[in-house]
């Protein structure tokens, strides 16, 4: 992915660092970043918490994070089908877990606005993988830093 995204780039004008490391500790200095793009990411990482405050201690006053995200459904039978197939599904799709309360996870991280959407995947007709999604196609999350 690292190398079809540096090609993209080069195609648009656009200059891209690619760093090859967990999103838990992102090498970058504080509030070095305008914006952190977060695809899938939170659904399946070990500890989203970690992720979530290194986004945060690298976006520049200002920042925004930018989001596509598994979440736990609302109702019964959809989240009961989640919390039941978590292994299985998480062994597929690697490590992917469909049931976290990410909304959460964001909403209480500290940033300034928080404004997202939820919606389904169309893949899977959304039993089992609603989404949160940034407001306005991505948009979310100016961080709170202010100097």
């Amino acid at each position: 992915m690292a190398a079809r995204l540096g090609q993209r780039a080069v195609e648009h004008g656009l200059e891209v660092r690619v760093q090859k490391s967990g999103a838990e500790r992102i090498d970058l200095p504080d509030a070095s970043v305008d914006e952190v793009i977060c695809s899938l990411t939170l659904c399946t990482v070990a500890d989203p918490e970690a992720v979530v405050s290194e986004v945060k201690r690298v976006l520049r006053p200002g920042g925004r994070f930018r989001f596509v995200e598994h979440v736990a459904a609302p109702g019964r039978l959809r989240a009961s089908t989640q919390r039941a197939i978590r292994r299985p599904w998480g062994w597929v799709f690697g490590g992917c877990d469909p049931h976290r309360d990410t909304h959460r996870l964001i909403a209480g991280a500290g940033f300034s606005s928080v404004e997202v959407e939820h919606r389904k995947l169309r893949q899977s007709g959304g039993l089992l993988t609603p989404c949160l999604v940034p407001v306005d196609n991505l948009r979310v999350c100016r961080s709170d830093l202010r100097y």
